[in-house]
C-alpha cells in the first residue's frame, strides 16, 4: 500500500470518527446577487404622464393672452377646469399616472394671470372714477359761476382752443344776452347729468349739461379736453358759441 493511499484512508477514518472536522462546503449560488422580491413594484420609471395635465400646463402658459383683452379670459378659465380634471384623473389612476405637479402649475399660472388682469381692471376703473369726479366738479363750478354772473371766472374754466375762437368780451356778452332774453330766461342752475363718456388714455370727454331755466331744462353737450398743465378744461358748450371748435360728430356720444 502506498503512502498516499494510506494517508487518504486515515483521513477518511478520522472524518467518520469526528464529523465536526468535515470542512464546510459553500453553496455555489450563495455568491450570486439576490434581487428583492418587490423589485419593480411601485417604481415610477414606467408611470405614464397624464395627457390632460400637459394640456392644463399649456393652457396655463397661454393664459397670458388674457392681458390682451377680457375676451381672452376664456383661456385661463379653461386652464382651471382642465387642471382640476387632470388632478382627479391622476388621483384615481392607482399610481399608474403622474403629472399632478404639471396640472397644479398650470392652475397657478391661470389664476395668476386672472388676478393680474383683474388688478389692471380695478386700477383702470379707479382712474376713470377719479377723472369723472374732476369733470363733474368742473361742471358744478361752471354752473355756480354762471348763476352768480361771474363770467370772467367761468371763461377761465374754458381751454386755450376755446379762447382762440371766442374772446372774453364775446363770452360775457353771450351769457348776458341769454340771461336777459325773455324767451330763454334767467339761468337758475347748471349741472351735469352724471354720465361722462371718457377714457383715461384719451384727452377728450363728453357729458350732457342740464341748464335749469324758468320754463324747464335746456340740455347741451359739453366737450372737455385734458391739458397736462391745467387738467380738465371745457372745450366747447355746443349751441352757445357757434364759432368755437367742436369735436367730430363721429366722436360725440349718442
Amino acid at each position: 500500500m502506498s503512502y498516499r493511499s494510506w494517508q487518504a484512508m486515515n483521513l477518511s477514518n478520522d472524518t467518520m470518527s469526528n464529523p465536526s472536522q468535515v470542512p464546510e462546503q459553500k453553496d455555489p449560488l450563495s455568491s450570486l446577487y439576490k434581487m428583492s422580491r418587490t423589485a419593480g413594484l411601485g417604481s415610477h420609471e414606467y408611470v405614464a404622464v397624464n395627457p390632460t395635465a400637459v394640456v392644463a400646463l399649456l393652457l396655463g402658459l397661454a393664459s397670458g393672452l388674457a392681458v390682451l383683452g377680457t375676451v381672452m379670459l376664456v383661456v385661463p378659465v379653461a386652464a382651471v377646469i382642465v387642471a382640476f380634471l387632470a388632478i382627479l384623473q391622476v388621483r384615481h389612476s392607482a399610481g399608474t399616472q403622474t403629472g399632478k405637479g404639471l396640472a397644479i402649475l398650470g392652475l397657478l399660472l391661470a389664476v395668476g394671470f386672472v388676478l393680474l388682469v383683474g388688478g389692471q381692471a380695478i386700477v383702470h376703473a379707479r382712474e376713470v372714477e377719479r377723472e369723472k369726479g374732476q369733470i363733474l366738479s368742473l361742471i358744478d363750478s361752471l354752473g355756480k359761476n354762471i348763476v352768480s354772473s361771474n363770467y370772467e371766472a367761468a371763461y377761465g374754466q374754458f381751454g386755450p382752443r376755446f379762447h382762440s375762437a371766442v374772446t372774453q368780451p364775446v363770452f360775457v356778452n353771450t351769457w348776458t344776452q341769454n340771461q336777459s332774453n325773455p324767451s330763454y330766461g334767467h339761468i337758475k342752475g347748471m349741472r351735469s347729468n352724471g354720465i361722462v363718456d371718457l377714457d383715461p388714455e384719451d384727452i377728450l370727454a363728453y357729458t350732457n349739461i342740464l341748464i335749469e331755466l324758468p320754463g324747464g331744462l335746456d340740455r347741451r353737450l359739453a366737450i372737455l379736453r385734458k391739458i397736462p398743465e391745467q387738467g380738465w378744461v371745457i372745450e366747447d358748450l355746443q349751441g352757445y358759441f357757434p364759432t368755437a371748435p367742436t369735436a367730430p360728430a363721429a366722436a360725440q356720444p349718442q
